[in-house]
């Protein structure tokens, strides 16, 4: 319950943490756009649209072969009706017989005078005899094959017959291979052969069947309404070279034929099939007669049309996704950009803010000491005016590379030879004053001859401003711990070879080296100016690590000699020309 209660917490703190900042609930809500897209775009594309296309492939092959079946069944029947009038003729016999009339061999021999009949029979299955008229099939062997008494199943009917004649007539055959004989036969009585008693028939005539076919499958394809249009075209309607058996406007190609064994008995369309598809292609085979009825239909334009829409629809899929994918990194480009904008204005504003807090200080300073006439000579009242003079101009190049930061991602640099040695002594000369006012002592220890370099005069003014003013303000938050000659802040320019090395040292009480990680990280050090009492931005020595980076130079932070900090510029006087 506790683990509960702790999860419950911990995701209420998290929901608390994204709803209070507007920022991160746009951030949370397009990121849940986003997936929400992405995944839908999954599912469509790997998902619904392959099962869709599928589908649709699948249902005009399918409609094709229920097609082919059917035109093969309405063959295999218009083929079987040949054996009509036999069965009716058994019919009679049947309904003669059930009147009272026994079934005699007069009546057995009027059933061979049928075309297509080689015997006739009748069986009384119950008592295992009966009568044959030429004594072609043997009447054990019959009552073996047509006792069906002992099967449990009621079943009744036949393929063709019934359905032609409305009676329970059935084809079946005796023996196999080529002693294998056709039969037609019909139980007296009943619907049901397991209930007969009685079963009539006759022995037929495979060959003479078979040499019936090709006139009559013919005839079929000529007159069956179902067979017509799939017949071929008439010579006089065709154009050179055409397929009779391809429709003009190329709907559809049409192959029937009907096989029996190996030998071809009758074939509309490409003869090939039966070698290279036969078995493999929707075909009705009836067993008694060993004869195979074959039909295949091509609707070709119906296929390409569906493959050419399951194109488009894929093509359109991908530009589809595209664009969504486009519109998804825009969309988070744009935030990201606007929220990179939103922090370089953020970072600007602070260094504005940072830069004119020193310069204001010391005009307020430089005014109070105007306005109490403080002064003790002509001399230090001009140089008092020279003070202010050079504050405003700080605060010039402050407002001005805040505007230029504002338009810029990149810290740009107005390179120009530069005096270090000048410049170590004017930005001195310039914080005399405050270290007067707050009673710390500045030390500057520089060569007597020219360091010149390739240096940007107003940024590198800038962070070594920075540089002291955090050294003098750290310096009088120590001094109560520092007797009156050790409140120092030291100032060394040096050169070594083509390097030069600018350091700044204060007496404070010194920096934790766990600290220093994020010393030169922006907001890291929020506090109050001891001077002036304006808040810190901890934006200071980031600003001085940016600008030295920008002439390609680093910054380094020690102990210094009296256990304050010391902050060490290292600079190339040539890498920036």
């Amino acid at each position: 319950m506790y683990i509960l209660f702790k999860n419950f917490g911990i995701k209420m703190k998290l929901l608390r943490r994204l709803t209070s900042n507007p920022d991160r609930l746009r951030f949370a809500g397009m990121v849940v756009i986003g997936l929400g897209l992405l995944t839908i775009l999954i599912l469509i594309h790997f998902l619904w649209w392959p099962w869709m296309a599928d589908l649709a492939k699948t249902g005009y092959r399918e409609g094709e072969a229920w097609n082919d079946y059917r035109l093969s069944s309405t063959i295999v029947d218009g083929l079987m009706s040949i054996w009509v009038n036999h069965s009716l003729a058994l019919t009679g016999l049947e309904k003669r017989h059930l009147s009272g009339s026994p079934v005699t061999a007069e009546d057995l021999k009027c059933l061979t005078e049928l075309p297509g009949v080689k015997d006739a029979f009748y069986i009384n299955l119950a008592a295992k005899s009966g009568l044959e008229c030429n004594n072609l099939l043997l009447l054990d062997s019959l009552i073996a094959k047509l006792d069906k008494r002992s099967t449990k199943k009621l079943s009744g009917g036949t393929r063709f017959s019934r359905r032609l004649i409305g009676g329970l007539t059935k084809f079946n055959h005796i023996g196999k291979g080529k002693s294998k004989i056709p039969i037609l036969v019909r139980y007296i009585g009943t619907f049901y052969p397991n209930q007969a008693t009685e079963v009539i028939g006759i022995a037929l005539d495979a060959d003479w069947f078979i040499q019936q076919i090709p006139a009559r499958a013919d005839s079929l394809a000529r007159n069956n309404a179902t067979l017509t249009f799939m017949s071929p075209w008439e010579p006089d309607a065709l154009d050179p070279g055409q397929n009779p058996y391809v429709c003009p406007n190329d709907d559809w190609q049409q192959t029937l034929g009907v096989v029996h064994s190996k030998d071809t008995l009758w074939w509309y369309g490409d003869r090939t099939v039966v070698s290279t598809k036969f078995g493999k292609t929707p075909v009705n085979y009836d067993d008694d007669f060993d004869i195979g009825i074959y039909s295949i239909t091509q609707f070709t334009r119906y296929p390409k049309v569906v493959s050419r829409q399951i194109d488009i629809f894929t093509w359109m899929s991908w530009v589809g996704e595209l664009n969504i994918l486009l519109f998804m990194a825009l969309m988070f480009y744009s935030y990201f950009y606007a929220r990179q904008q939103s922090r370089r204005n953020k970072i600007a504003l602070a260094h504005l803010a940072h830069s004119i807090k020193t310069p204001v200080a010391r005009l307020k300073l430089a005014t109070d000491i105007l306005k109490e006439s403080q002064l003790s000579s002509p001399e230090e009242e001009q140089r008092t005016i020279e003070t202010i003079s050079g504050e405003c101009s700080h605060l010039q190049r402050a407002v001005r590379n805040a505007a230029l930061s504002l338009e810029q991602t990149k810290l740009a640099l107005n390179l120009e030879t530069v005096d270090l040695v000048h410049l170590v002594h004017f930005i001195a000369s310039h914080w005399t004053p405050s270290f007067f006012q707050a009673g710390v002592l500045l030390k500057l220890d520089a060569p007597n001859h020219p360091v010149t370099g390739s240096f940007d005069r107003e940024k590198l003014t800038l962070a070594l401003d920075n540089l002291i003013d955090n050294a003098l303000r750290h310096t009088y938050l120590n001094i109560k711990n520092l007797s009156p000659e050790r409140a120092v802040v030291q100032i060394r320019l040096s050169q070594v070879s083509d390097k030069t090395l600018i350091s700044v040292e204060d007496s404070g009480a010194g920096i934790p080296k766990e600290a220093r990680k994020k010393l030169f990280t922006r907001f890291s050090r929020p506090g109050k100016d001891p001077l002036t009492g304006v808040s810190g931005l901890g934006l200071g020595l980031a600003l001085v690590k940016e600008i030295v980076e920008a002439h390609k130079g680093r910054i380094e932070v020690d102990d210094a000699a009296e256990g304050g900090a010391k902050f060490t510029i290292h600079t190339n006087l040539h890498s920036n020309e």
